[in-house]
């Protein structure tokens, strides 16, 4: 596991690192975001539109959990927002520098 950078959700501090494979519930995904440590991990194969898109979702899912909303369809609202400003914004991104 490999620390990349940090970003802040209304006053936290999360902490994003790059690993080999990345699990959630045993299965193998693109990212996650463990709140409780408040780190974000992404799987470190991913293409740079594929990281953008899979960071934003994660920041996505922080940021409603900031918010404390209601989570009863967070990972749609998490994919339709990460997929939709990947689109936007995407090809804007300038990530940091993949140690």
């Amino acid at each position: 596991m490999t620390y990349w950078f940090s970003f802040f959700v209304l006053a936290r501090e999360y902490r994003v690192y790059l690993k080999d494979v990345v699990l959630l519930d045993g299965r193998d995904c693109y990212g996650m975001v463990n709140h409780a440590a408040s780190e974000v991990y992404l799987r470190r194969d991913l293409t740079n539109i594929q990281l953008i898109e899979t960071l934003l979702h994660e920041m996505t899912h922080a940021l409603l959990h900031a918010l404390q909303t209601d989570t009863s369809n967070e990972e749609q609202v998490c994919w339709h927002i990460g997929s939709g400003l990947a689109q936007t914004v995407g090809q804007y991104v300038k990530l940091p520098e993949i140690p």
